[in-house]
């Protein structure tokens, strides 16, 4: 994600912030989907490269929404760019910190 993130900023004004936005959604969707299935992969290398593949695509699709994602907030809030910042970044701390939580519960 952080070596995709920089060319995905230096590109925005060539792809545009919500098509970049749509398809990091779709795309990291997708990549998580293609990651609950990798328990019907045999074990072994097969297993392990093609989990740290996906893994890797799904930072791409991270990068692309999450860095438009800026973009956009930017531009609907340009004079409160520090405080949509600071409650995106709020949120996202609380969903990877209550994520794990609720589906260790649904889990069981």
């Amino acid at each position: 994600m952080f070596i995709a993130a920089p060319f995905l900023g230096k590109y925005m004004h060539v792809i545009g912030a919500k098509r970049m936005f749509s398809f990091g959604i779709f795309f990291t969707g997708i990549t998580a989907i293609a990651f609950g299935f990798l328990n019907l992969l045999p074990p072994g290398r097969t297993f392990f490269w093609a989990s740290l593949g996906i893994r890797c695509a799904e930072a791409l699709g991270d990068a692309a929404f999450v860095t438009s994602s800026f973009v956009i907030s930017a531009k609907c809030f340009p004079g409160r760019i520090a405080t949509i910042v600071g409650i995106m970044e709020t949120f996202a701390g609380l969903g990877y910190t209550a994520g794990p939580v609720i589906g260790g519960v649904l889990y069981v």
